[in-house]
């Protein structure tokens, strides 16, 4: 059984049983869609759903898993891993015209199975990716049919994953693990330069506000996570003091929030605890 919730711009899934489902909810002139994932006949595909007449589309179908899709910002491609052919790989592909592509890249990074993010412009791919042990950040051209040489653009020592990208295009948030004294957010410039750390705890599933202004993030504890909020000074910049409020107590596990699109009331959600609460920032 899947259980899905989209109200004020927040969406959450919560997985029962044998089916996985990655959902993107939104409202576009192209499509006016659900994507998500099913194993509902043995291995991951790709399926997208009306939410008005309840029909679904198959996207893809072979042997492998197909996983974390994306939507572009126009959500007319949706970007996605799959080990089809041996190993993950990162494809787009078109619903509309029925086209699949592979980004042919480097031969000697292994793309890490998390769900890649689209710039606001839709024109570059980032996502984790392995050359020499830990996983880093890499970006790569949406837009390029030929091989092309992804770029790194992190390189601390640990674990790096992606959060999310900045609405003007100009930063990258991701987290870091692994290693205590690098472990936290940071920020990077999608061109590798302008390294910034923002936190230094255990802090995770980042998602940059609508206006740019504000972080929300996971703080995880034990076996506890709360949700967190991190904003740049007024008419400052993410290199001056930070402030960071948690909005959840402590001994609740809250997960996966994410913004409603107007900039009004702001709305995290509890994925475990299936309630949706208002904070003002």
């Amino acid at each position: 059984m899947i259980v899905s919730f989209c109200r004020y711009g927040v969406l959450f899934a919560m997985l029962i049983g044998l089916m996985l489902l990655t959902v993107a909810c939104f409202n576009s002139e192209t499509f006016s869609s659900i994507a998500f994932v099913s194993e509902i006949d043995g291995d991951a595909e790709i399926f997208l759903l009306d939410p008005n007449s309840g029909d679904t589309t198959r996207i893809t179908s072979n042997g492998g898993a197909d996983i974390y899709p994306s939507w572009s910002p126009d959500r007319t491609k949706i970007a996605y891993v799959s080990d089809q052919s041996g190993g993950y790989k990162l494809y787009i592909a078109d619903p509309a015209e029925g086209v699949i592509k592979r980004l042919l890249l480097n031969a000697d990074i292994q793309i890490e199975p998390f769900k890649p993010a689209w710039s606001p412009g839709g024109t570059i791919l980032s996502f984790s990716a392995s050359s020499a042990g830990d996983f880093d950040l890499y970006v790569a051209d949406a837009n390029v049919d030929e091989k092309q040489e992804a770029t790194r653009i992190t390189f601390n020592p640990g674990a790096e994953q992606l959060g999310d990208w900045s609405p003007d295009g100009e930063w990258l948030v991701f987290h870091s693990s692994g290693m205590p004294a690098y472990q936290g957010l940071w920020l990077r410039n999608p061109d590798g330069v302008n390294l910034i750390q923002l936190t230094s705890q255990n802090d995770r599933n980042a998602k940059w506000s609508p206006n740019g202004g504000d972080i929300v993030f996971t703080r995880q504890w034990e076996d506890t996570s709360q949700i967190c909020v991190a904003s740049k000074q007024a008419n400052g910049n993410w290199r001056d003091d930070v402030n960071t409020d948690c909005y959840t107590p402590k001994g609740e596990d809250n997960q996966s929030p994410v913004w409603s699109p107007d900039l009004g009331n702001h709305w995290l959600t509890s994925l475990l605890e299936m309630v949706t609460q208002k904070s003002t920032l």
